[in-house]
């Protein structure tokens, strides 16, 4: 019986041993510590220089897009003319910023219509769209 005192004794005490480990809070591992490296300040992003603009023309009485009507504008002594599309649009692109006068008139096979000057500001890297209502007459 001896034997059976002394495996009861040292099951106990395994038992008694292992809740008491259990109930241990663990400490959670240390970090390495990193130095801390100061970095360069972000540099802002530059300003874009350029922007775009989009002239629709339209016919003021029927209010339908004008194909081939004739759009330009002066910039730094180059004329830059574009003809508009079918919806009537006419694109820049590319502008440099700033204020710029825009002149607007019928296709060439349309005589005697009118000519529309306007004033449009280019955006940094965005679009400035406006719309002429041309009085054509036929």
């Amino acid at each position: 019986m001896n034997k059976f005192v002394v495996l009861f004794t040292a099951t106990i005490f395994l038992a008694v041993f292992s809740l008491i480990g259990c109930n241990k809070p663990q400490e959670p591992p240390k970090p390495e510590e990193t130095p801390v490296q100061e970095s360069a300040p972000a540099k802002p992003k530059p300003l874009p220089t350029v922007g775009n603009v989009v002239i629709t023309v339209k016919d003021v009485w029927a209010k339908k897009p004008i194909k081939n009507a004739i759009v330009n504008v002066t910039i730094k002594d180059t004329m830059r003319l574009v003809k508009t599309d079918t919806a009537g649009k006419a694109l820049f692109n590319k502008l440099p910023f700033g204020s710029y006068n825009f002149t607007v008139a019928s296709p060439t096979d349309l005589p005697d219509s009118d000519v529309v000057s306007l004033n449009v500001t280019v955006p940094r890297g965005a679009t400035a769209t406006r719309t002429v209502d041309l009085r054509i007459r036929q």
